[in-house]
């Protein structure tokens, strides 16, 4: 891939990585959903913000807005919950390891879906990055008790949904190759899916919002937003064998931002070996 491309995939990083930061300190001031739906909203409302820069109607393709809206009932809305249910219950650091299995399902569901063939050099990349990726995130909290195991599957749920939503987008795009109309179209449908849960579980107004909590998750909202257009934009460019691994690396940013910000990172030889075997898995990737 182009270095522009490489570019957009750690661009995409530091923006999820950021996120899920802002989303530890959102939390202290709003109830998972409600942070979900501020976030969701404050994206939808910077897509349409954009959209008259960036779409142009001439080009509707009918199959693409499908395929982007299928997504959308699924991605953020759905995963957005489960990934701040599970910062809630086992912490940024667990929560980014374990998303990060999401890769290895795109890449797979790319693979039987689309048709990509990656070597050999990309597949041990991949499961370098992964397992890099794991060790330095990967810092289970003592409180955690053995009936309480099943939040893992939090996490892992998210990571299977994003993975297989991945070339969904990829296929869209290659229709209609616009990034902002995929965002634009799926995060729609989450806000009204999001919406719709909203509406069930208060009938009525929210109660319990905070200003401060509102702010935070519109920041998650940003981080997030910019996250996935530029993701879309290396899908759009690149195979998802190569993008997807590169996107993956954001727990790196939250691992440096939780060491300045929530100073909850530990040097220990797992951590330095996970950065070691991550960094490798990356400039395999770049070198192959």
């Amino acid at each position: 891939m182009p270095l522009s491309v490489w570019l957009l995939a750690a661009a995409a990083a530091c923006f999820f990585g950021t996120g899920l930061v802002f989303t530890v300190f959102g939390l202290r001031w709003l109830e998972i959903w409600l942070g979900a739906v501020v976030s969701v909203l404050t994206s939808t409302a910077m897509f349409f913000c954009l959209a008259p820069f960036y779409v142009d109607t001439d080009n509707w393709v009918n199959s693409s807005v499908l395929i982007f809206a299928t997504v959308g009932l699924f991605f953020p809305a759905l995963v957005t919950l489960l990934a701040f249910e599970s910062n809630r219950q086992i912490g940024p650091n667990v929560t980014g390891s374990l998303g990060n299995l999401a890769p290895l399902f795109a890449v797979a569901f790319a693979v039987s879906a689309l048709g990509e063939e990656p070597t050999l050099l990309q597949v041990a990349s991949l499961t370098a990055i992964v397992i890099g990726v794991s060790l330095l995130s990967f810092q289970r909290r003592k409180t955690l008790q053995p009936w309480s195991l099943w939040v893992f599957l939090l996490p892992i749920t998210a990571a299977f949904m994003r993975g297989a939503t991945q070339p969904a987008i990829k296929l869209g795009l290659e229709a209609w190759p616009n990034p902002l109309v995929a965002a634009l179209v799926g995060y729609a449908i989450s806000s009204l899916v999001l919406i719709a849960i909203a509406v069930f579980r208060t009938r009525g107004w929210p109660q319990g919002l905070n200003s401060r909590g509102i702010v935070l998750f519109a920041g998650v909202g940003v981080c997030h937003g910019l996250a996935v257009l530029t993701m879309y934009g290396v899908f759009a460019l690149g195979p998802i064998t190569l993008a997807s691994p590169t996107v993956a690396t954001y727990p790196l940013v939250t691992l440096v931002l939780n060491s300045i910000y929530l100073k909850n990172v530990r040097l220990t030889r797992s951590l330095i070996f996970g950065v070691i075997t991550m960094v490798m898995g990356v400039a395999s990737l770049l070198v192959g």
